[in-house]
């Protein structure tokens, strides 16, 4: 007969007890950080439409359409006087400042980046593409290529996407026409 070292048996049973509690644990611990990523996220955006950053885009908006693919910061300055430049830039350099926040956020997981994607897939393009020159401007009188740098890696990761995303909006809208079309011809009806 074969004797049973309970000693043995009770230390193997706290051992799975304490596996399964860490494995709970964790997973709670990854469930409450992805919230709060998305909480954050969610602030951000509430910030651009009615926080001080909304305020400061209002203001940018007197010399800014970012938009307008016609409009750079470059053609603009060359129409203010030297105080609407020096504000111009002031506010600038908060609102970039504030992108490159959240490109700082979004590589450090602090904020959900899908979220912010959604909201901001246009903003941010376009904004940097408004603002080259003055980025340039400041990198090269700083000395220092590091400045944006986020924003600018943010930027370009965006682009990308809302370029393939395009891309693959059209390819369906062409194959839904051609289908489109194909049915009224088979039906007998002329295409328009």
């Amino acid at each position: 007969m074969v004797k049973l070292d309970y000693s043995l048996i009770a230390d193997i049973a706290t051992l799975i007890v304490l596996i399964f509690s860490v494995y709970l644990l964790s997973r709670q611990i990854s469930k409450d950080h992805t919230w709060k990523r998305r909480k954050a996220a969610q602030d951000i955006t509430n910030d651009i439409m009615k926080g001080e950053i909304f305020e400061i885009r209002k203001e940018l908006h007197k010399f800014a359409r970012f938009y307008d693919t016609s409009e750079t910061y470059e053609n603009v300055i060359t129409k203010l006087t030297e105080e609407e430049r020096n504000e111009l830039d002031f506010l600038l350099k908060i609102y970039l400042s504030y992108f490159e926040g959240i490109g700082l956020g979004i590589k450090h997981k602090i904020y959900d980046e899908d979220i912010l994607y959604e909201y901001m897939s246009a903003i941010i393009p376009d904004t940097f593409r408004w603002s080259k020159k003055y980025i340039d401007d400041l990198r090269d009188k700083a000395g220092d290529h590091r400045i944006f740098c986020e924003l600018i890696f943010l930027e370009t990761k965006w682009r990308n996407k809302n370029e393939k995303l395009e891309n693959e909006w059209n390819k369906k809208l062409k194959e839904r026409k051609e289908k489109d079309i194909n049915d009224m011809v088979g039906k007998g009806k002329k295409p328009t």
